[in-house]
C-alpha cells in the first residue's frame, strides 16, 4: 500500500534519473499528511497488503506530520510501515525523529564524494554532503529497527570502479540489511543510460558482503487493472501505456528503453 500525500513533486534533491520528472527543490519542511484523513483511506482499502510504504512526489521527509502519520497507520492496519527517502535531511534532530517510528527505513546512497553528489542527486545549495553523510551514520547507529541501501547507477557518473569504492565504503559503515544495486528502469528526468550492474555488484560484494541485491528488470505483476487507480500511480511513476485503454486526461505519453509510459 502506497501513501502519496503530496500535492505536487517537493524535494530536496533534482536527480537527472528522476522518475516523477521535475519538480520544486526546496528544504522547507511544510504539514502535509493528515492523519485522521489517511485513516479514513485505509478504512476504505478493500483489498490485501503486508505494508504500508510512504513513497510520495519527492521526499517524504519534507513532510512535518509524516512520523505522526506513520505512527497512525501502523496502529490502525497492525501492518509494518516503509520509508523510501533520500535520507539528505537525517543530519537535523527533527527530522530524525520522523524516521524513527518506521519499521524498515531505505536510504539513497549514489555517492561517495562530493563532486559526485552534486552531479547525481543535484541537491539543494543549503545541503552539505559531508554533513548528509554524517547525518546517515548516525542515524544508522541510532536506528532500532531495519536499514535498507538503495544506489542508482547510472552510466557516466557513479558507474567508475574507484566511484563505486567510494560509495561501498560508505553503506558497508550503515550496516543494512540489504543494499540494493538499482538502474533507471523508468523514463528518467534527462537522458542518462543504466550504469556497469555487473562491476557494481563485484565491487559492493567485496567491501560490503553477500547482502547485495541487483534491481534491473521492470516489474508490473502488482499493478491494479483499474484505470484510475493506474493514474494515480502515475503520478508517483510512470505506468506502461499498454495497461490503458486511452491515456488519462493531463498525463503525457514518454518512450524510454523502446517503451512507452504514461506520466501524469
Amino acid at each position: 500500500m502506497g501513501v502519496n500525500q503530496f500535492p505536487e513533486k517537493m524535494c530536496t534533491y533534482a536527480c537527472p534519473y528522476c522518475q516523477l520528472g521535475p519538480g520544486r527543490v526546496t528544504v522547507e519542511r511544510v504539514k502535509l499528511c493528515d492523519p485522521k484523513k489517511l485513516l479514513e483511506e485505509l478504512k476504505g482499502v478493500k483489498g490485501h497488503y503486508d505494508v504500508i510504504t510512504f513513497v510520495p512526489e519527492g521526499e517524504p521527509l519534507l513532510d512535518l506530520r509524516l512520523g505522526e502519520c506513520s505512527k497512525a497507520a501502523k496502529e490502525f492496519s497492525g501492518k509494518k510501515t516503509v520509508l523510501l527517502t533520500n535520507a539528505s535531511l537525517l543530519y537535523d534532530p527533527e527530522v530524525a525523529e520522523n524516521a524513527y517510528p518506521f519499521d524498515v527505513v531505505s536510504i539513497k546512497v549514489d555517492a561517495g564524494n562530493e563532486r559526485t553528489w552534486k552531479r547525481i542527486n543535484a541537491p539543494h545549495e543549503a545541503l552539505n554532503f559531508d554533513e548528509v553523510i554524517e547525518g546517515i551514520l548516525k542515524f544508522s547507529k541510532t536506528f532500532e529497527h531495519e536499514i535498507v541501501t538503495e544506489t542508482m547507477v547510472v552510466k557516466g557518473y557513479n558507474d567508475s570502479k574507484e566511484e563505486l569504492r567510494e560509495i561501498a565504503e560508505i553503506i558497508k559503515e550503515i550496516r543494512p540489511k540489504v543494499a540494493f544495486v538499482m538502474v533507471p528502469t523508468r523514463p528518467p528526468t534527462i537522458p542518462v543510460e543504466p550504469g556497469d550492474v555487473e562491476l557494481a555488484l563485484k565491487v559492493f560484494k567485496e567491501i560490503i558482503g553477500e547482502n547485495v541485491v541487483p534491481v534491473t528488470q521492470r516489474s508490473f505483476a502488482s499493478y491494479p487493472r483499474d484505470e484510475k487507480s493506474l493514474a494515480e500511480i502515475a503520478k508517483v511513476h510512470p505506468v506502461p501505456k499498454r495497461l490503458f485503454s486511452e491515456v488519462p486526461k493531463g498525463c503525457s505519453v514518454i518512450t524510454y528503453m523502446g517503451e512507452e509510459f504514461v506520466r501524469c
